[in-house]
């Protein structure tokens, strides 16, 4: 199965750009913070929406076509079924790995409690939604293009809505600043 590690590789890429944005952008002077949110949003969701896009039709032009790529054949539908789906949950999951481990180490790697834990927020860092919004605004965005010909994407995404969820509990709970 070759679509498998190109929904990884494509998703691993994704968040590797999506950190290189939210390093960037503050390099940049706005007026007001606000902007800068927007912009982070806008740009990590442009990256991430039409990332996939330039994978398609690379690989659609690596084969020798130099026309305008089949609207979802069956062959295409299967194939590009799972970078999707892979894309979609890698891509959205990728960004939680760090504070899960985080909050696992502290807490005693189980649901039993350390028994000299102590809920140290300070060291932390704040709650950052720029990240979050943007992959959740490209998942909406794929879903909706690509759901119709991929109905299992629809699925997909509710699954990763509410892990998304119950992680951001979580974390906003143990693991950010206040």
């Amino acid at each position: 199965m070759v679509s498998m590690p190109l929904g990884i590789l494509n998703a691993v890429l994704v968040n590797v750009g999506c950190v290189l944005v939210l390093k960037v952008i503050p390099i940049i002077k706005f007026k007001i913070r606000h902007y800068q949110q927007y912009v982070s949003v806008f740009v990590i969701f442009l990256f991430s929406y039409f990332s996939l896009g330039l994978m398609i039709m690379k690989r659609y032009y690596q084969e020798g076509n130099h026309r305008v790529p089949p609207d979802f054949t069956r062959d295409w539908l299967l194939f590009y079924g799972q970078i999707l789906t892979v894309q979609m949950m890698m891509s959205n999951l990728l960004q939680y790995i760090g504070p899960v481990i985080k909050v696992l180490i502290r807490r005693g790697c189980c649901c039993c409690v350390r028994k000299n834990y102590k809920l140290n927020k300070n060291n932390n860092s704040v709650f950052s939604f720029e990240r979050r919004y943007g992959t959740l605004i490209t998942t909406v965005f794929t879903c909706f293009t690509y759901g119709l010909a991929i109905p299992t994407l629809f699925l997909t995404a509710s699954v990763v809505f509410w892990i998304q969820f119950f992680l951001d509990k979580i974390l906003i709970t143990y693991y950010y600043k206040e």
